[in-house]
């Protein structure tokens, strides 16, 4: 899964291609694609009124895009 933040990108998920009922191999620093952000982002506080969420699968299955957009 990729984390789109403007200027920067976190990256998460299955280290490798896996098959149904197979148990994927993440990547060790990301098992659940838990992010942390930077200390000097993390302190920013934000005024949200809404919050869109969007996934939709790629063509090979093996991919998911995942967007979301916060609105103040």
């Amino acid at each position: 899964m990729d984390w789109d933040h403007g200027d920067y990108i976190m990256r998460g998920g299955p280290v490798k291609s896996y098959s149904v009922g197979a148990t994927p191999e993440w990547s060790i620093g990301y098992p659940q694609a838990v992010f942390f952000y930077p200390e000097e982002q993390a302190s920013v506080k934000l005024d949200i009124s809404t919050v869109t969420i969007s996934m939709a699968y790629r063509n090979d299955m093996e991919r998911l895009h995942f967007r979301i957009v916060f609105d103040s």
